[in-house]
């Protein structure tokens, strides 16, 4: 009886490690994949790993690699393990993860030339902006770095776009990599920058989770409740222009003292740029919030500040736009893509900032309108089933593998 017992036992061992090993592995890198607590550091990249976690069951680990060796702790968020490992740990974390799909986000030029050795498993390269990008497109850059830093910023970028040229060739000669944009805009001034086209790309937006930015619906009076949640840590984001809106509607608007405006983020130009706007009807909040602290900030307003001077989607505007918030963006890059005038603005500088925004308060019944079709916009264009199951069903494809519920 022990023997059969024991043998039992063994084959249940068996079977549980066979059960574990079907599971998808699925190998992620990330250099700036956030850790537990508040920040916006690639949380679009967290959001679609979790959705996968839940779509696909698999097992997913995050790397973050570094030029040199480093000794940052594994963690574990929401399920999905996180480890920080140098370039000569590489080649070791890859054959003992033994991937059945790899992706990468911001994907390094090391990694362009070193994966497709590493590893048989397919590839597929998320493209946002910063990997494939001329440095003639990102002088803004120049308001927040030295010039020494910029030039080292400059050599950078072209050793980065030249290893991208070479993976866009290797993918066209029938590598097994695929490549996704998060917009239209993001694929043609990429293969503009990088210097080569590809014969097969998707285009497939961030996703938005619209179960967490849900459309709630608004009252005439939120449209008074101005919020504006961005990183001061970049010129590209146009915050700038923003807060001279709110000091031309501070002097000539006469309806300004009705108006409430809240400002939160962080960043080296906070100071700078928020310097000079005591009016009792600003609030100035000068910290990182979650997404649930996101939430809550856009269940109190009603309208949403994010002028941008160069975007691949605009994530934070998605975001407030599920939530029923009405944009006031600008007219550049992708972000026409993402909204129209039916649900927002798209503006050219802080002068027509501010006529958007006294538009809203004249026009309270047009505000309610672009409301509810920001929301249900959001939800066709970047909600889970335009996105997530695209991600999913592209990844099955790679891998050739029946879909695994998680238990």
């Amino acid at each position: 009886m022990e023997l059969r017992d024991s043998r039992l036992d063994g084959i249940a061992l068996v079977a549980f490690a066979l059960k574990e090993r079907l599971r998808m592995r699925i190998l992620v890198f990330c250099d700036n994949y956030p850790k537990p607590g508040r920040g916006y550091n690639d949380a679009f990249v967290r959001t679609r790993l979790e959705a996968y976690r839940e779509e696909l069951g698999a097992e997913i680990q995050v790397v973050k690699l570094n030029k040199h060796a480093c000794r940052d702790q594994p963690y574990e968020l929401n399920g999905i393990r996180v480890i920080s490992i140098g370039r000569a740990e590489l080649a070791t974390v890859v054959r003992e993860f033994a991937p059945d799909v790899v992706l990468a986000h911001f994907i390094q030029a090391h990694l362009c030339d070193q994966l497709p050795l590493l590893t048989q498993a397919p590839l597929i390269v998320w493209v946002h902006g910063e990997e494939a990008l001329s440095w003639t497109n990102r002088l803004f850059y120049l308001k927040t770095l030295s010039l020494p830093q910029f030039l080292r910023y400059v050599v950078r970028n072209h050793i980065q776009r030249a290893a991208m040229k070479r993976l866009f060739r290797r993918a066209n000669a029938g590598g097994a990599i695929d490549f996704v944009f998060v917009s239209r805009w993001m694929r043609e001034i990429a293969e503009s920058d990088v210097g080569q086209r590809l014969e097969r790309a998707l285009e497939i937006p961030n996703y938005i989770n619209t179960d967490q930015f849900h459309f709630s619906e608004k009252s005439e009076a939120d449209r008074r409740r101005i919020l504006l949640i961005r990183s001061f840590d970049s010129a590209k984001y146009a915050n700038d222009l923003a807060i001279d809106a709110i000091h031309q509607l501070a002097k000539t608007y006469p309806g300004f003292a009705q108006l409430q405006f809240t400002i939160v983020g962080q960043g080296s130009l906070w100071d700078e740029l928020t310097r000079g706007l005591e009016f009792p009807n600003v609030e100035r909040i000068n910290q990182m919030l979650d997404h649930d602290g996101i939430k809550a900030m856009h269940d109190r307003h009603g309208v949403f500040l994010c002028p941008t001077r160069q975007d691949a989607q605009g994530v934070s505007m998605c975001e407030a736009m599920g939530s029923g918030l009405v944009p006031i963006a600008s007219d550049n890059t992708a972000i026409p893509e993402f909204v129209s005038t039916e649900e927002g603005y798209l503006t050219h500088g802080a002068d027509e900032i501010a006529a958007a925004i006294r538009e809203l308060d004249e026009q309270p019944a047009l505000f309610l309108d672009k409301s509810r079709k920001a929301g249900a916009r959001t939800l066709a264009q970047t909600g889970w089933q335009a996105t997530i199951l695209r991600e999913v069903e592209l990844i099955r494809e790679r891998t050739s593998l029946l879909p695994v519920q998680a238990s």
